[in-house]
């Protein structure tokens, strides 16, 4: 707009569908988004920059059951059907807005301020036919064991609402010499959170009553603080030490009102709010070295402390056994300690890069979710745990016109003390690695790009209970890009999982048969790019 003032603006709308069909309501499973971003640059002096960001999104989809598969009425027993029947359709939207201002002011020649603010707010409604199907005689069958269905078909609906609001606020001061780096800085984090709705419904499909339901309401008021410092000292022109620490607290208030629990599903109904209030704080600390070999070839270890505050759950708990609840659950802080062994180099005058680490993690009363049919979806503590593994990467430039890639990583989790002792983590396969191409010439006057990945994920458990295993697959990605020779506009073609793989995201268990959610199909689409 001027020598000292940009303006910047984006738009995005994304939606899929087609992919599989729900055949009662006869829709389409679907998801669609749209995004506005407004960001300007205001040089308001030499020393003084702001940059300001204001964002506005929203998202639908009625993608959210996960489908039960031997009493989906609409192709039974198969584990990755294209069609399924719910008794109500599912939705969920969510809607949110934001607005940040960083300030960047420079001092003297080695000192800099930095002031980051961030205030957000969003909306989420959410509904799920949690049982996956239409066919609720059998979902009575697997319950109660009696043939025909107990209660004459059983529907269990869940609704979810809830809005909040955030505010960030940090200061942030650097400076150095030829010999030192160094940082240090102070935030504030505050939200306010209110649930205002979390239903589950018991319904007797063929009798069309309730039988049951639960209905929580609940809030939350949390506040965070840090105070940290990190300081980097080049001890010789190849050895670099950094050394930081950061003192963490949080302040948490939380209220739970159990309206109504006729199955004490969710831990009893509640008198009214119950409420609680904790904080916790922590120090953490970490030492990193940093040695280079030659110009292209570094070497690096590093030992650091991490802490995730605790909180509560939105069920609750009746201590006294007199049928109210009088108790809300907490949980504690997680803390770990990571400990990295790393290399990072360039190689062949610059057409190869290789980079790998070896790690070691211990944690310390891990967060995990625990579902459970007296309490609900609970965060309790499971106890410590171990992971350790290596991570390798490489790039090479086989020609003016071909580049190679690859990487892969090896996971090993376990849980090592509590009840469930000796589990591996979810969602945390031993192996994965990824093979791509990227080859590029010249086409018609401009240039032409051949893209192609594949992506190999090893097998694991969807729950920490090990339930629920994934079996190994592997993703082709492809994509070819025709970008003129006038770099004002490029188009492309792209396919995600090129082979159709089936996979699925989630799988789950409640006592009626499987359930999943499936991962993307074969997806298509076509992209077009102008540049301004």
């Amino acid at each position: 707009m001027s020598d000292t003032f940009a303006l910047r603006f984006a738009y995005q709308n994304q939606k899929w569908d087609g992919m599989w069909t729900e055949i009662l309501s006869g829709e389409d499973m679907y998801t669609e988004s749209d995004v506005i971003r407004i960001s300007a640059r205001w040089d308001i002096t030499d020393d003084l920059e702001a940059l300001i960001k204001f964002n506005y999104g929203k998202a639908k989809t009625n993608y959210t059951s996960a489908v039960n598969i031997p009493t989906n009425l609409a192709q039974p027993g198969v584990e990755y059907p294209d069609r399924y029947a719910i008794n109500r359709p599912n939705y969920e939207q969510n809607e949110d807005d934001g607005f940040g201002l960083r300030l960047t002011w420079s001092i003297n020649d080695s000192l800099t301020l930095v002031s980051i603010t961030d205030i957000r707010s969003g909306e989420n409604d959410y509904f799920e036919d949690v049982d996956g199907s239409a066919d609720d005689i059998a979902i009575d069958e697997a319950l109660f064991g009696v043939p025909g269905g107990a209660l004459g078909g059983l529907d269990i609906p869940v609704g979810l609402g809830a809005d909040g609001d955030t505010v960030y606020q940090e200061f942030r001061l650097s400076g150095g010499s030829d010999s030192v780096d160094w940082f240090a800085g102070v935030s504030y984090y505050s939200e306010e959170l209110d649930n205002s709705r979390w239903e589950v419904d018991y319904v007797a499909t063929a009798w069309g009553v309730p039988i049951g339901s639960s209905r929580i309401a609940s809030e939350a008021d949390n506040t965070s603080y840090g105070v940290y410092g990190d300081v980097t000292w080049q001890a010789t022109e190849r050895l670099a030490l950094t050394a930081g620490m950061r003192w963490s607290a949080d302040e948490k208030d939380w209220c739970t009102n159990t309206l109504q629990d006729d199955f004490y599903d969710m831990g009893g109904p509640t008198a009214g709010p119950v409420c609680d209030e904790e904080d916790w704080d922590e120090l953490t600390s970490r030492l990193i070295a940093q040695y280079n070999i030659g110009e292209a070839t570094m070497l690096f270890a590093s030992v650091s402390q991490g802490y995730k505050g605790g909180g509560f759950n939105t069920s609750v708990a009746d201590l006294d056994g007199d049928g109210i609840a009088d108790t809300v659950v907490p949980f504690d802080p997680e803390t770990s300690i990571a400990y990295e062994l790393g290399l990072k180099s360039t190689l062949l005058d610059g057409r190869m890069q290789f980079n790998g680490s070896l790690y070691f993690t211990d944690y310390e009363s891990l967060q995990v979710q625990i579902f459970g049919f007296d309490t609900g979806l609970q965060i309790r503590d499971a106890g410590d745990a171990e992971t350790q593994g290596l991570e390798a990467e490489l790039m090479f430039a086989a020609t003016d016109n071909l580049t190679l890639m690859a990487n892969y990583a090896y996971t090993d989790t376990e849980i090592v003390s509590g009840p469930l002792n000796g589990q591996t983590l979810a969602y945390a396969p031993e192996d994965t690695f990824s093979l791509g191409a990227n080859f590029e010439h010249r086409f018609f006057g401009g240039r032409l790009n051949w893209f192609a990945m594949y992506n190999y994920t090893g097998e694991f458990f969807h729950d920490i209970d090990n339930l629920n295993e994934e079996p190994s697959y592997g993703i082709v990605n492809g994509k070819v890009t025709y970008s003129a020779g006038s770099e004002r506009w490029d188009l492309a073609f792209a396919v995600d999982n090129l082979t159709d793989e089936e996979y699925a995201t989630l799988r789950a268990d409640f006592g009626w048969g499987p359930q999943l959610h499936w991962g993307y199909k074969r997806l298509m689409r076509a992209e077009f790019n102008l540049y301004f």
